[in-house]
């Protein structure tokens, strides 16, 4: 007896191992490019979260400064785009002085600290890939409040993405009446 092939054990023609070939590098393709694509997306939300992971340290920061701060200063342009505020604190019994400022040129929130009366410090940048056309706005006690506050209002760019923050922070130890003109100039005369 004779053996006889059965059509179906005959094997693949080479059109057809051509028409398997190209589906599976098709869908091969579309498969990659959508994980290339979950990567992107990943890392920039990434980007943001610690853009906003920044700023959130920061604030952390500055609320162990700025609520025990005597009086805050009127905020004020530096040279060119950087703004800044200052705060004189005395809770340690010695005057102390602080100075935050957002440096535009840079795009970075610094922030600096001095004994009152000496020559400031030299700046700790606390987030970088800052911007805002008003960072800094005190509020004093002619509104009301039995405290001055600053509100501190800023925009983190990553990824293209930009996220808005805004915090205010009450100075506890500050009261009706204080005038805060001659509060920590040091800062205003050294870059």
């Amino acid at each position: 007896m004779r053996w006889r092939p059965d059509r179906d054990d005959a094997g693949v023609t080479l059109l057809e191992l051509m028409v398997a070939m190209t589906l599976m590098s098709f869908f091969g393709a579309i498969f990659v490019s959508g994980i290339a694509q979950m990567y992107r997306m990943a890392g920039r939300a990434e980007a943001a979260a610690d853009a906003q992971a920044q700023i959130r340290i920061a604030f952390i920061r500055l609320d162990t400064q700025i609520r025990y701060a005597t009086g805050l200063s009127t905020p004020g342009p530096a040279t060119g785009t950087d703004r800044y505020v200052e705060y004189l604190t005395s809770n340690t019994g010695t005057e102390m002085c602080g100075e935050v400022r957002l440096q535009g040129s840079t795009s970075l929130l610094q922030w600096r600290q001095w004994k009152r009366g000496d020559p400031p410090g030299g700046w700790t940048v606390l987030a970088s890939g800052i911007t805002s056309t008003t960072p800094f706005t005190v509020t004093g006690t002619s509104t009301g409040s039995a405290n001055q506050t600053l509100t501190i209002s800023l925009t983190s760019t990553a990824s293209g993405r930009a996220k808005q923050s805004r915090t205010t922070f009450a100075a506890l130890n500050s009261g009706p009446g204080v005038d805060t003109s001659a509060y920590c100039v040091e800062g205003r005369l050294a870059p």
